[in-house]
C-alpha cells in the first residue's frame, strides 16, 4: 500500500483527528496573490497546531516504521538516520 493510502486509512480510523480537522475555520492554503509556500500556509499551520492531528501523524510514522525508538539514547529517530546523505 502506498504511504499516502496508509495515512488516509489511519485518518479514517482516527475519529478524534478527523473531528478536529472538521472544525477548521476558513483559512488560506496559499495567501492571496502569492505563490504557495507551505511555511506560510494558514491551513497547514492550523492543522499542525492541533494536538490530535500531530498525534495521528506520529502514530502513522511509528506504525509504518519510518521512525524508531532508540533504547540506547531514549530518543526517536528516522529509521535511516545516519545511513543517507541528508543534503541529497
Amino acid at each position: 500500500m502506498h504511504l499516502f493510502e496508509s495515512f488516509a486509512a489511519l485518518m479514517r480510523k482516527d475519529t478524534k483527528a478527523l473531528r478536529r480537522a472538521a472544525l477548521m475555520p476558513p483559512l488560506h492554503l496559499a495567501l492571496p496573490d502569492q505563490e504557495f509556500d507551505i511555511d506560510k500556509s494558514e491551513v497547514i499551520n492550523w492543522l499542525c497546531s492541533q494536538p490530535e492531528l500531530r498525534n495521528a501523524l506520529f502514530t502513522f510514522c511509528r506504525n509504518s516504521g519510518a521512525i524508531v525508538f532508540d533504547k540506547a539514547t531514549g530518543k526517536w529517530r528516522g529509521k535511516d538516520y545516519g545511513m543517507v546523505d541528508h543534503n541529497a
